[in-house]
């Protein structure tokens, strides 16, 4: 059993000291009750691009050839036929844009691997009916995680029941928000993968990575007062989280999908042994939305 948490950071020989001793039976309902944002060292910037990043969250590159699932990041863009590059931008919303970079031979026999960094990837504190507890928004979900990553930014937490820091037993659920390219010409979308990085700290790690789920549409201001509705199962549990290493969701339906849209997610946790993620804001290690086009 995980302690309260009162007790230091040297415990280490402990369970989790971070997270909370017991699990809530379900999502509870959200409310539009706003909390205020807990203030912590190193909360920095939340839910979207970080702090001196191109205003949306990166470039999604393009490769051609076999599909392969790599870290966040860390696939680039292979050169291909001149004639054949191009480069297009789109603006979503008010809060960010996306760039999608394609090289190489879209319109060949090989597949097309597209990777999409989120556009928003934070955590919010669901409402609670008993004791009675108001919504937390993404700064202060943030702020707790960056508390339970030893005060490093750029991190989003997942947990039935998380008690550290002002958390007062609230489920943190992570929502997730890609901007979905154009598919390249005479291909169709044949897969999905979800990569996310779990945090290097030493409380970040879990036996369990939580399910991914669709959700209603929404913006970073709208998670400031309300958590999405969340909608059909679309991957289960990737399996343990391993501190500093990246987990992987392949998805199972991928209806949500639709090139030129968006595409709205939400990762729920499944018991109360909490797990940090880097969140939309970590510069270099953003969820990202790995897309096969075949």
């Amino acid at each position: 059993m995980a302690l309260l948490s009162g007790l230091a950071f040297a415990a280490c020989t402990q369970d989790n000291p971070w997270f909370g001793l017991v699990s809530d039976s379900g999502p509870v309902s959200e409310t539009s009750e706003t909390s205020e944002a807990s203030e912590t060292s190193g909360a920095g910037d939340v839910g979207g691009p970080a702090t001196g990043s191109d205003p949306g969250t990166g470039d999604a590159t393009t490769t051609s050839g076999a599909p392969t699932t790599g870290d966040a990041g860390t696939t680039g863009v292979m050169p291909g036929p001149a004639e054949t590059d191009a480069s297009t931008s789109t603006s979503t919303n008010g809060d960010s844009e996306a760039d999608s970079t394609t090289s190489g031979d879209s319109t060949g026999s090989e597949p097309v691997v597209i990777d999409v960094p989120a556009e928003v990837g934070t955590c919010v504190l669901l409402a609670d009916n008993f004791p009675p507890r108001p919504h937390g928004s993404p700064k202060e979900c943030e702020a707790i995680s960056a508390a339970l990553a030893g005060a490093k930014s750029g991190v989003m937490a997942l947990d039935t029941s998380l008690f550290d820091g002002g958390g007062y037993g609230r489920e943190a659920r992570i929502f997730l928000k890609f901007k979905v390219p154009a598919a390249p010409d005479g291909k169709v979308l044949s897969a999905a993968t979800l990569t996310m990085r779990v945090d290097e700290s030493e409380f970040a790690a879990g036996p369990q990575t939580g399910k991914l789920v669709s959700a209603a549409p929404f913006d970073l201001e709208d998670l400031q007062n309300n958590a999405p509705q969340i909608g059909d199962p679309l991957a289960a549990a990737a399996g343990p989280a391993i501190s500093g290493e990246a987990v992987h969701w392949s998805l199972d339906d991928l209806g949500p999908i639709v090139p030129e849209a968006a595409v709205f997610l939400a990762l729920v946790a499944l018991n109360d042994d909490g797990l940090v993620f880097r969140s939309a804001s970590a510069e270099d290690q953003r969820p990202l939305l790995t897309l096969t086009f075949e």
